[in-house]
């Protein structure tokens, strides 16, 4: 049974089909019969021009060889026009009710967002290089510069020991030695945490290991390290945004999961580098935390997220209360045309 139209429906404004934002039509016997607001705007309809009692034809027709409806305006412009035709009685009679869309102007929004979209990619790209950059040189600088200073602080303070005999002054020599050489180490673990030279040197499995190792020994979990082989050097891009997405997931599996149990893989497949990240930790519902932007995890989610989508990745998160986290990556690796468009690596 066709759906009914209220008979009077042209002299009902008000009426549900007024009130759609999209153009509508009730066409019978190949005439209209209504027209909405909208309608009437998108077929340039002037103050005094109305729509019903026009053939259909005169407003849409269909191209030849094409599944394309033309529509034409009543101030002689055309549009490409995107219908959904359905049956519908009207006064006892069959009728069809036809919704109508510009699809010139929903191409060109399509194309608008894309563009925007591909704009922000390169953006968000080239953010993440300037931070890797930025990261690299603040890591060098620790090291060579603070750290060769704190490096010859220790040496004096040996020195001014060895010609000093006051027990007192001695102490607090001892005492300052012991405070630069703390904090020596702390800026060797933070240029190393900034950018480990390993990656550059030894490649992602043996920087992997390297933090993997130190988490284990500050936090004192279970941390497990499966690596398969894989094609070394690694693309650069392809191994940092690997290195950070581990680095972030074993940060919030051991500051905010509470684990004590962490398996990180690392695996060539399918000419992509897969990785995961599990663990026995509290785990937390991923809806709501996705939902939450403000809050740290959500923060590194994204951030790990981005990185892998900027490499046409992609990265999972399966969690739930009580139930701990895994945080899977797929990384594709670049083929040559992705060579020459990614510009240099902004490290120098």
């Amino acid at each position: 049974m066709l759906p009914t139209l209220p008979c009077g429906i042209a002299s009902e404004p008000e009426g549900w089909l007024a009130a759609l934002p999209e153009a509508v039509l009730v066409s019978r016997d190949g005439r209209v019969a209504y027209a909405n607001d909208a309608a009437h705007r998108l077929f340039a309809a002037a103050p005094g021009d109305r729509l019903p009692g026009r053939p259909l034809v005169s407003l849409l027709t269909a191209d030849d060889g094409s599944e394309e409806v033309r529509g034409a305006r009543l101030d002689g412009s055309g549009f490409s026009a995107s219908v959904k035709s359905e049956p519908v009685s009207l006064a006892g009679e069959p009728a069809f009710l036809l919704l109508v869309r510009d699809a010139d102007t929903e191409r060109a929004l399509k194309h608008r967002l894309e563009s925007q979209r591909a704009e922000l990619l390169a953006l968000s790209g080239r953010l993440i290089q300037l931070q890797e950059h930025e990261r690299r040189h603040i890591a060098r600088e620790l090291h060579d510069e603070i750290g060769q200073c704190l490096s010859a602080i220790r040496v004096q303070f040996a020195k001014l020991k060895r010609r000093i005999a006051s027990a007192d002054v001695l102490t607090l020599i001892d005492s300052a030695a012991s405070m630069t050489e703390r904090t020596l180490g702390s800026v060797r673990s933070l240029s190393l945490m900034l950018h480990p030279p390993q990656l550059d040197t030894l490649g992602l499995p043996a920087a992997l290991r390297w933090h993997l190792a130190e988490q284990q020994k500050v936090h004192g979990v279970d941390i497990v390290f499966e690596a398969g082989p894989l094609d070394e050097p690694l693309p650069p891009e392809l191994a940092i945004a690997a290195y950070r997405i581990v680095q972030e997931s074993l940060s919030n599996s051991l500051r905010h999961a509470r684990a004590r149990h962490v398996t990180v893989s690392l695996h060539r497949r399918d000419n992509a580098l897969k990785l995961a990240v599990s663990d026995d930790g509290i785990g937390f519902d991923a809806e709501r935390i996705r939902a939450s932007v403000d809050t740290v995890p959500t923060l590194g989610l994204l951030s790990m997220t981005e990185r892998a989508r900027l490499l046409g990745g992609e990265l999972s998160v399966t969690s739930a209360p009580g139930q701990g986290t895994q945080i899977a990556a797929r990384l594709p690796f670049p083929t040559q045309a992705d060579h020459d468009d990614t510009p240099g690596d902004a490290g120098g």
